[in-house]
């Protein structure tokens, strides 16, 4: 059956010299640019659940590690067994740093005096954080990520982390923002 008429065509694919050979170029950009689109959509998720995915990863490490180094408590016995912790331990004056030029805000998450994991948001560099660990805890640390898009710093930023004991420093990291700004690092430790 021919549904065309002598003025107006309703099948563009069975008349006219041509037409065929249009209506399927167009018919294929059409097809071509949705197919871009949807494939620019899926890279941006994409990249937004991996920077979901290691923020959360970093977490978690630094959450394991706040509960390993705070709940681990030095205790000392003599021959005979008995318990001796009677501040035998030296005061261990702490220090964190975060430098560098990164300009986004990052949070930062870090074990306290009594080894207590605890955190701090939109922080801007530079960053200390001091105190005295107590004699009982074994292991100090921190460490700290881009938690937003709307914190974001530019790629090729770097921030450096230091961990000091005593007015020395014991350990450091140099970290650099990725493509989208996104910087990082996680698990400085520094075991007494």
């Amino acid at each position: 059956m021919n549904l065309c008429k002598q003025s107006l065509c309703l099948c563009p694919r069975s008349c006219m010299p041509g037409l065929q050979e249009k209506y399927l170029l167009l018919e294929s950009i059409i097809t071509h640019l949705l197919f871009n689109e949807i494939n620019t959509k899926l890279y941006r998720m994409r990249s937004t659940i991996q920077n979901l995915s290691r923020n959360c990863l970093l977490f978690i490490i630094l959450i394991t590690l706040a509960a390993l180094s705070g709940g681990c408590k030095k205790k000392s016995t003599d021959t005979s067994g008995n318990n001796t912790n009677n501040n035998t331990v030296p005061a261990r004056n702490t220090k964190y740093e975060i430098t560098g030029n990164y300009s986004g805000k990052v949070t930062v998450v870090y074990n306290n005096q009594s080894g207590t994991s605890l955190s701090e948001t939109y922080v801007s560099l530079p960053w200390t954080k001091e105190f005295v660990a107590d004699n009982s805890v074994l292991s100090v640390g921190f460490g700290a990520s881009t938690t937003s898009t709307s914190t974001l710093g530019v790629a090729g930023q770097t921030l450096t982390a230091k961990i000091y004991i005593n007015g020395t420093e014991t350990k450091s990291v140099v970290a650099t923002a990725d493509l989208n700004g996104h910087i990082s690092f996680s698990g400085l430790v520094h075991t007494f």
